[in-house]
């Protein structure tokens, strides 16, 4: 784009032969010419979760004038690509910066009259040899580069809890951390995806709640695929190098409905599980919930990625009025020869609050174990998980007995 050339970053160079010579391939004619100088600054970003952004600049270079081209520092220099008048260069020349293959500036390099925006910086040049003609030339530049990123930032305030349904609060906000890349009103990009060599954001799962709908994120792998999930379009920014800016995309009422959980296998802890109906129309990605509840912090916990119109699970705290716990006694009811065991578990659940209590019980199923006699029967989940549903009236305790035997 034109703006390039009235930039104060931008210095035209006519250069010396003798200057360039260990720089430039290009004859005589190149150099006595002139040469202009361009920073890229880009106009669009697109920038990934961790540390990794893919970056568009557009450029126009005037007539009679060979280009360098000024690069960030943290360009990945094997991803650059250039198209100049709609049409991608054949050749194309390197010196400093960058990453994958870098190589020390040389004395050619250090003798450039670079920006002043990256001047003191070991910045990429990008060169190649002037086509004929005297026309202005569009040139567009595609380029992954680090020091650029975001992660969502997640907080839910709970407003009411009436039984199993409850009224919160919910704000998503997208940190963008600029370490060390020129954006200046680009188009920015938020996309929910992580390049398989950035190990820089990780969501802090706090507690895994499998068995009632959370789904932890696999690790991420060098290199491969990037898995996008969604792409959020926030439009044109300015964000400056150290620069951490806090962007809202979503602040609305959600409805959730609160689960009551004892995940036996787990210790005495009984969790209290929000189930956030999603209903803004924008998909969550996983990250950091931090909840609050009648003026007071009452927990953080991990969403995992949650659609728009699924449910997401926030584990915010324990409930002090139930106390629970599990016993297991083990008998061998076998001979000399006939190792057999039995094994009797009690789940026992004593409600010391005001009100009535719908709990979920959580245990282990024993794949060894033959000849099931249970009190009160459960639900077999596929993931090995027996699962119970129960009501514990106020002041009132309940106990869950099951036998089997292993030989």
């Amino acid at each position: 784009m034109n703006r390039r050339v009235g930039w104060a970053a931008v210095s035209l160079l006519v250069l010396a032969v003798m200057g360039l010579s260990g720089f430039l391939s290009a004859g005589p004619a190149q150099a006595q010419e002139g040469t202009i100088t361009l920073e890229s600054r880009p106009d669009v970003a697109a920038l990934y979760l961790g540390n990794t952004a893919y970056l568009r600049d557009e450029l126009t270079i005037p007539a009679g004038l060979a280009a360098h081209i000024v690069l960030p520092a943290t360009t990945i220099r094997d991803s650059l690509v250039i198209r100049e008048n709609g049409e991608r260069l054949g050749a194309y020349r390197l010196l400093g910066g960058g990453q994958s293959g870098t190589t020390p500036p040389s004395a050619a390099y250090s003798s450039l009259a670079l920006p002043p925006v990256v001047t003191g910086s070991s910045p990429l040049i990008v060169t190649w040899d002037r086509p004929a003609g005297e026309e202005p030339r569009t040139v567009v530049l595609e380029y992954l580069a680090t020091g650029a990123g975001w992660e969502p930032v997640y907080d839910m305030t709970i407003l009411s809890d009436s039984g199993t349904e409850s009224t919160t609060m919910f704000g998503f906000d997208a940190r963008i951390t600029n370490t060390s890349l020129p954006l200046d009103g680009a188009d920015i990009r938020l996309v929910a995806g992580m390049p398989g060599a950035d190990q820089e954001y990780r969501p802090d799962m706090t507690m895994t709640q499998s068995n009632i709908g959370y789904v932890e994120p696999a690790a991420a792998v060098s290199g491969g695929p990037v898995e996008i999930n969604h792409v959020y379009e926030v439009g044109a920014l300015s964000i400056a190098p150290g620069t951490v800016l806090r962007h809202n995309l979503v602040y609305e009422e959600l409805a959730a409905r609160r689960l009551l959980v004892w995940d036996a296998r787990f210790g005495q802890r009984t969790d209290v599980i929000y189930k956030l109906q999603n209903t803004t129309g924008v998909p969550f990605a996983a990250g950091n919930v931090h909840a609050y509840q009648d003026n007071l912090y009452v927990g953080q916990d991990a969403i995992e990625w949650t659609p728009a119109g699924s449910e997401g699970s926030i584990t915010v705290a324990g409930l002090s009025s139930i106390r629970a716990r599990r016993t297991e006694t083990v008998e061998n009811i076998g001979s000399f020869d006939d190792n057999r065991y039995r094994y009797d578990v009690v789940l026992a659940i004593s409600n010391h609050g005001g009100e009535a209590v719908e709990l979920v019980v959580l245990d282990e199923w024993n794949r060894s174990g033959q000849g099931f006699v249970f009190s009160a029967e459960p639900q077999r989940q596929g993931n090995n998980v027996l699962r119970w549903e129960v009501t514990i009236p106020a002041g009132e305790s309940l106990e869950i007995t099951y036998t089997f035997i292993i030989d």
